[in-house]
């Protein structure tokens, strides 16, 4: 199902007073088959963007978006067919609300459709797991020859510790 998306939240529901306002919920499991072509990125942003929107996670979601983005590119960079991309609810070590984001690709296997190496300069390139550590509350990278897989998480309820993406492009 390339290209498709699962998705399996109710983005709004009626309040709990009864006046018909809406509030956000918690986001629920999503997932998304990305092309793996240079499109990836925008796609995987724009997938991410529409999950989210009227979640308990729409206050993240720049990060959101910005670490989407990352990952996916890296997949398309350094892994192979297919990417996937999920979004789901988490719990923090304390049980808190969180936002899992997990990306997974075919793993470093050569592959014949993998698209040039960038040809950007090295101080131009290369941030992208830097930078994906610094703006979450925690990550993991596992690499094998037949998948890898990206996962962080960004705490919901309490106001991240991590720097913002517009500090960190301020600093770029």
């Amino acid at each position: 199902m390339k290209g498709r998306a699962t998705t399996l939240y109710s983005a709004h529901t009626p309040s709990d007073a009864g006046d018909g306002a809406e509030q956000a919920h918690t986001p629920q499991r999503v997932s998304v088959e990305l092309p793996f072509d240079t499109s990836v990125a925008i796609r995987g942003r724009h997938f991410a963007a529409e999950a989210l929107t009227g979640t308990s996670a729409e206050p993240l979601l720049d990060t959101v978006v910005l670490v989407c983005s990352e990952l996916v590119t890296n997949a398309l960079l350094h892994g192979s067919p297919p990417v996937r991309l999920d979004l789901g609810p988490a719990h923090d070590h304390a049980g808190g609300p969180a936002l899992d984001i997990t990306v997974t690709d075919g793993g470093q296997a050569s592959h014949p459709g993998r698209p040039a190496a960038s040809e950007e300069p090295p101080d131009e390139s290369g941030r992208g797991c830097s930078l994906v550590a610094a703006v979450t509350d925690d990550s993991s990278l596992v690499i094998g020859a037949t998948q890898t897989r990206a996962r962080c998480r960004l705490l919901l309820d309490t106001p991240s510790t991590a720097l913002s993406p517009e500090v960190l492009y301020d600093g770029l």
